[in-house]
């Protein structure tokens, strides 16, 4: 059977409340915009996509010896933007700063993945937090200027002691996700 996965990073309690805080006042407004839930919010390390079953086991294998060459570490949560770009957002975003342990902790990643068969990604790494995915224009406009003001708010420091296994459910109030394997740095 096939199920939907990819590895992600938690970001904290502390973190996902300042930033649900940012989506209730955004939400005020008539937007077209299916804005992030608390419980789906993370950093992305690595999309999956379709993953049998009889890999879950050699996946977390990997993550294992992923983690075990980190100790955990702080990233700073901070600055809002959308891609692919301001002027045409498709995807409002919370962005990270000091994130030389982060990037090194995806390249190790995308190293055990890709030894277990999982293709090596080729764009850039942009670590971030979805905010919200934009629908349709309607009010786009107005979230856009309330981003562009708030654009180097910091959210705080969100201590990285941890990865996931997380499985994807898409359903149509949107997805699920459901943590199969959580592994400590």
């Amino acid at each position: 059977m096939n199920i939907r996965c990819f590895i992600a990073i938690p970001i904290g309690e502390t973190i996902e409340k300042q930033i649900s805080d940012l989506i209730f006042s955004l939400k005020k407004h008539d937007a077209d915009i299916k804005w992030i839930k608390p419980d789906g919010m993370h950093i992305t390390i690595k999309f999956l996509g379709k993953t049998q079953d009889s890999m879950i086991p050699k996946i977390k294998d990997a993550l294992v010896h992923a983690a075990s060459l980190f100790d955990p570490f702080f990233i700073t949560i901070q600055g809002i933007g959308a891609f692919p770009h301001v002027n045409r957002p498709r995807i409002f975003w919370v962005g990270i700063k000091n994130m030389d342990s982060l990037e090194k902790l995806h390249t190790e990643i995308e190293d055990r993945m890709s030894r277990i068969g999982y293709v090596t990604e080729e764009r850039s790494f942009h670590p971030h937090i979805t905010l919200g995915r934009v629908r349709s224009q309607r009010g786009v406009r107005t979230i856009t200027r309330m981003l562009d003001l708030a654009r180097d708010t910091e959210f705080g420091d969100a201590y990285i002691d941890k990865l996931e296994l997380m499985k994807s459910d898409l359903k149509p109030a949107g997805a699920v996700y459901t943590c199969l394997h959580a592994i400590s740095l």
